[in-house]
C-alpha cells in the first residue's frame, strides 16, 4: 500500500492481523527513507501531510478501525488540537455522563442491558468478556502518540494507569 513521501507504515508486535489482510491498528510514522529537513519535520508539515493525504487516511481508518500516529512532533495539547483540526472533521459534542452501573462478576461493572431493560445474564457476560480478552490489543503508548479511532466500528477502553502521570487528550468528531 503506497503511503507517500511523508508517511511510512511500521509494525508493532502488539498489532493484530486478520485473515482479510486487515491490521489493527495501522501504525504510521514519518518516512525514514526520505531525508526531511528540520523545517519538514515540524508540526506544520505534519498537518499539511494530513490535509494532503486525508482521503487515503480516511480509507485506511475505515478499513483498519484505528490509526496510530507515532514519532511525529506533537508535544503539547495545542499541538494535539492542531492535528485534530488538520483532519477537518466536524466536532461532535459529548452528551451524556455517568450511567448507573450494576455490579457483575469478578469486580467488573456494566451498564449494558438487554433491549427489554433486563440485565444481561452473567453467563452471557462471561462469554463476552472472554471474547473481549481474546481480541484485546494493548498498545504500548509513547509520548506524543495520537490514535485516530473509528468509534462506531471499534470497541475501545483504557486500562488503569501503570506509570502516572499520564495525560490523555481526546476529541470527538463526526
Amino acid at each position: 500500500m503506497p503511503t507517500g513521501i511523508f508517511f511510512q507504515e511500521v509494525q508493532l508486535p502488539e498489532q493484530k492481523s486478520y485473515g482479510d489482510g486487515v491490521i489493527f491498528p495501522v501504525v504510521l510514522s514519518p518516512n525514514t527513507n526520505h531525508n526531511f529537513t528540520a523545517t519538514e519535520a515540524k508540526l506544520c508539515v505534519f498537518k499539511e501531510a494530513i490535509r494532503d493525504h486525508k482521503p487515503w487516511l480516511e480509507s485506511l481508518l475505515q478499513k483498519s478501525g484505528a490509526i496510530l500516529f507515532r514519532g511525529f512532533p506533537v508535544i503539547s495539547p495545542s499541538d494535539f488540537n492542531d492535528v485534530v483540526e488538520a483532519f477537518g472533521f466536524p466536532e461532535s459534542l459529548y452528551i451524556g455522563g455517568r450511567a448507573s452501573r450494576t455490579k457483575v462478576i469478578g469486580g467488573f461493572t456494566r451498564q449494558t442491558n438487554l433491549g427489554n431493560g433486563e440485565v444481561v445474564p452473567d453467563e452471557a457476560m462471561r462469554d463476552c468478556l472472554k471474547i473481549l480478552e481474546e481480541e484485546c490489543v494493548i498498545i504500548p503508548w509513547k509520548k506524543g502518540d495520537i490514535m485516530l479511532v473509528n468509534n462506531p466500528a471499534v470497541l475501545h477502553s483504557r486500562l488503569p494507569l501503570l506509570k502516572p502521570p499520564r495525560r490523555i487528550l481526546a476529541s470527538l468528531c463526526k
